[in-house]
């Protein structure tokens, strides 16, 4: 008898907690009812500025690509370094 009371006690007290619980948190956001409009619609207007020149000569892709070289010749990764 002593452990049923407690078991229906136990079981009163939990959906008091639940009850609530239930009664404190939102079932649904603020603004669930708001007009939305999908992400893509309103960043289409935004747009990156382009700095990429695809037109550079080859002797300054060969300049740029020597430095790159010299600097990973600086930091020898292989060796450890930085």
């Amino acid at each position: 008898m002593k452990t049923l009371t407690l078991l229906a006690l136990g079981i009163l007290a939990g959906a008091g907690f639940m009850w609530r619980e239930l009664r404190r948190a939102p079932l649904m956001p603020p603004d669930y009812d708001a007009d939305r409009t999908p992400l893509n619609d309103e960043r289409a207007d935004v747009s990156l500025p382009s700095t990429a020149d695809d037109s550079t000569d080859a002797a300054h892709r060969a300049r740029l690509l020597e430095k790159l070289r010299r600097e990973e010749q600086r930091q020898r990764p292989q060796e450890g370094r930085n």
